[in-house]
């Protein structure tokens, strides 16, 4: 698996991660929120490590990753809009097109 492959498998992995918190949290089992969290802390390390150790995404695999990162950031914020019902408005901002344009900006796609 060369470097874009493993950089991307992470990304789906942290969505894959939220995916479950938010199952958890409509369940209201906040324990269990907090158990992936703590995997979801390791996985954004491993990344945090690969890309200092010069692992590069290959400039046509960008659109993924910023796709992975918007999904992953929406769960985050259904997540936060179940557990504090103050922040619901941020998972519309997260849907707004402009957070997408910044996000996709970033990502340079």
């Amino acid at each position: 698996m060369n470097a874009t492959q493993q950089v991307l498998e992470q990304y789906r992995a942290l969505a894959t991660v939220h995916r479950a918190m938010l199952a958890r949290a409509r369940d209201d089992d906040w324990e269990g929120v907090g158990e992936l969290a703590r995997r979801a802390d390791e996985i954004r390390a491993e990344l945090v490590r690969m890309e200092n150790s010069g692992a590069h995404l290959r400039e046509d695999a960008e659109p993924a990753k910023a796709t992975l990162i918007e999904e992953t950031l929406g769960l985050i914020a259904e997540i936060r809009s179940l557990a504090e019902p103050a922040h619901a408005t941020r998972a519309d901002q997260l849907a707004n097109d402009a957070v997408r344009q910044k996000v996709k900006g970033t990502y340079g796609v």
